[in-house]
């Protein structure tokens, strides 16, 4: 008897959970979730070291188009090696099996966290702060790669909290989905997040690194005054 593998039914992969081990990590607890996939602090099953790993969600697995598009992002970022982005150290984009990145693990908090707590800051603080955003966006936007979701979830502080050192979260994220945006949205849905969006970003149009200098504007006046500068619901 002959059988025809692709009549066969193929096991759908299924969201990762904590206790899993995928490669050498195993996933101790779940950190966060986003368009993408999953975040979870992981450890080295045989260093120990602990990391944080990024799976694909499921549904993007056979989206061979949007995983290469994914993973080129990350290698590209990584090459760059800014001390305010987020260090990639090791990748998986076997799509047969579970893509997914390690990367460093931040001991810190979210900059999203800090104005909620903080703001409004002191100048000296709050540009502090910007400037070494504009510093690793400077880098990226050298070789032509454009954030598209630079609100403040994405911006992470670790080290000293009255002096923190800024990483950069989720290069490329929105870029590479907004590639096959129709496939992936609904109507009259927008990729990205609506509050920190540039005009030609809202209303679909072309793009470039002076969206990610908008988000950067709205950051600085959420800092120093504690507040979104187009307070709406309506978007």
């Amino acid at each position: 008897m002959v059988i025809d593998i692709d009549t066969v039914p193929q096991a759908k992969p299924r969201y990762a959970r904590v206790g899993d081990v995928l490669g050498r990590y195993r996933l101790e607890a779940l950190l966060g979730e986003g368009a993408v996939g999953s975040v979870f602090r992981a450890q080295h099953v045989d260093l120990g070291r602990k990391v944080a790993v990024k799976v694909v969600s499921p549904e993007l697995h056979d989206r061979t188009d949007i995983l290469r598009r994914f993973f080129n992002e990350a290698r590209a970022v990584n090459r760059i090696r800014h001390d305010n982005i987020v260090d990639i150290t090791d990748i998986h984009d076997d799509h047969a099996e579970q893509p997914y990145l390690v990367m460093e693990l931040l001991e810190g908090q979210p900059l999203s966290r800090a104005i909620r707590e903080q703001a409004p800051m002191p100048p000296d603080k709050a540009v502090a702060i910007i400037d070494q955003m504009c510093d690793a966006l400077g880098a990226v936007h050298a070789v032509d790669i454009v954030h598209r979701d630079l609100k403040t979830d994405n911006v992470f502080l670790v080290g000293d909290p009255d002096t923190p050192q800024v990483k950069l979260l989720d290069f490329g994220v929105s870029k590479f989905l907004a590639a096959d945006e129709a496939a992936l949205t609904r109507p009259g849905e927008l990729m990205g997040t609506p509050q920190i969006m540039a005009p030609e970003q809202i209303r679909g149009g072309d793009v470039d690194h002076r969206i990610d200098v908008y988000a950067v504007g709205i950051t600085l006046f959420e800092l120093l005054t504690g507040t979104h500068p187009l307070e709406t619901t309506d978007l």
